[in-house]
């Protein structure tokens, strides 16, 4: 097992934080779909370009460790 560097580390947990922030916005949108709010089409929009963007910046991630081969 190799010790990661400061950067590498950032990258790592960054992914992880990224993952587990998917999870939750998801999470939000089935709530909000499934509630009664009188104007859910906005929150809906907003979660959704936070989800695009996380999941563009994870892939992004994604590749960089896979290039640095972390896991």
């Amino acid at each position: 097992m190799r010790y990661l560097k400061e950067e590498e580390l950032e990258v790592t947990s960054r992914y992880l934080f990224l993952s587990m922030a998917l999870v939750v916005i998801q999470q939000d949108r089935r709530h909000i779909e499934k509630g009664q709010f009188k104007i859910k089409e906005h929150y809906l929009e907003l979660l959704g370009k936070m989800e695009s963007e996380a999941r563009t910046e994870r892939r992004n991630l994604r590749a960089r460790m896979d290039r640095e081969k972390l896991q």
